[in-house]
């Protein structure tokens, strides 16, 4: 224990000796390691928001199968499931794009008992009336956009959206919404009544899904029952969805993953080339140390310690810088990797979680690239004799 301290003290000290060098190494490699650290944290982030979703949202949706793909779906079958055993609770939705100019909105509409919930995360203006038409809750992302834009806008006045087909519809804004833990799933919503969203989309007497929340234990007789209905009708679990999560995060992953194999490539012969810097002076001191009793192997030691400290240092750095990419750049340039936007700085603020999982991964990679990069050099270096190592 007593000899790998005094290692270990003695690449501390080589660390801070050669102070210019060690800056060049953690930053190359604090460089190399930012947009893994970064890339990683919303990718992480993102798939923890898609899996909350999943887990609060309704235990099955019912849709109609138009070619493998779901269907709007008739207000009838409401009645028809809330029928069945095991049956908690059913609720017709409608999801579909709406626009304010460029601007793509996500608009839901709910029967009017489904919309009191979103009451507590107005902060500006009211919940809907009784009864209320032609209104709508709208999520800050909106409201930030439109004032981005220079124009002041606020609940009690009447919003103009486009649909699809370019028609402009009228809405009175009654609120301003936003949660506490905001999402790319909440931050663009606009939540209007059932009726206003059939009109709005052409839907009158259908909805894009029905939600069914299940008594727990009873799922799979549910799902067997409502099977008997027809091969037309499209049902997707929670377990159906979260399969769709996976397999659309592993698609943006692995373009991820190939991207950065390429910036390993360069990565590591860069830093084989900056270990030599200043190799003349390293190559005396190693003859020294050799002269006065030192082996090759606690050479190569001093060399795996040195690449620890530069790798912790570098895992350091990074991290710092990639915070502040996500917290003050909001993900500038690398959120379009993973999350689908026209513009460089996204328009919503970027999920990201530091884990202690990117502190393995980051210094995994690290020491790697620079253990990799400095092996031959450090070999070489170590098993020269002392007498040519000091000339």
């Amino acid at each position: 224990m007593g000899r790998h301290f005094r290692l270990l003290e003695a690449a501390a000290e080589n660390i801070i000796r050669y102070g210019h060098r060690t800056g060049v190494l953690v930053l190359c490699l604090a460089v190399f390691l930012i947009p893994l650290l970064t890339g990683l944290a919303i990718s992480e982030a993102i798939k923890a928001q898609a899996a909350r979703s999943v887990d609060v949202g309704p235990d099955l949706l019912l849709s109609m199968d138009y070619g493998g793909r779901s269907g709007p779906i008739s207000m009838d079958m409401v009645d028809r499931v809330k029928k069945m055993d095991y049956v908690k609770k059913v609720v017709p939705r409608v999801v579909g794009r709406m626009y304010y100019g460029s601007k793509l909105l996500i608009a839901i509409g709910l029967p009017e008992e489904e919309i009191p919930p979103f009451a507590t995360q107005i902060i500006e203006g009211r919940a809907f009336k009784p009864g209320e038409r032609k209104v709508i809750l709208a999520g800050k992302g909106y409201v930030d956009y439109v004032r981005g834009l220079g124009r002041e806008i606020k609940p009690g006045e009447t919003v103009s959206l486009t649909d699809i087909r370019g028609e402009t519809w009228g809405y009175q804004l009654a609120g301003i919404i936003s949660s506490e833990d905001v999402t790319l799933w909440n931050y663009d919503v606009i939540v209007m009544p059932l009726e206003d969203a059939q009109e709005y989309f052409g839907l009158e007497g259908m909805a894009t899904e029905i939600m069914v929340n299940i008594l727990p234990g009873y799922e799979v007789s549910v799902l067997g029952e409502l099977r008997t209905f027809g091969d037309f009708f499209r049902l997707q679990s929670k377990s159906l969805m979260k399969q769709y999560i996976r397999s659309g995060h592993a698609e943006r992953q692995t373009i991820f993953s190939l991207v950065y194999v390429i910036i390993l490539v360069i990565a590591i012969p860069l830093i084989s080339m900056l270990s030599v810097y200043g190799l003349t002076e390293r190559r005396r001191e190693v003859g020294i140390l050799k002269a006065s009793g030192w082996q090759t192997s606690d050479i190569l030691e001093l060399s795996f310690f040195e690449s620890v400290i530069l790798s912790l240092l570098s895992v350091a750095v990074a991290f710092i810088i990639s915070i502040l990419w996500i917290k003050v750049f909001n993900g500038f340039v690398i959120s379009r990797l993973f999350i689908s936007h026209e513009v460089f700085y996204p328009p919503f603020p970027v999920p990201a979680v530091f884990s202690f999982y990117l502190v393995v991964i980051a210094l995994f990679v690290s020491m790697t690239i620079t253990l990799v990069g400095t092996i031959t050099s450090t070999w070489k270096t170590a098993v020269t004799p002392p007498a040519d190592a000091m000339r």
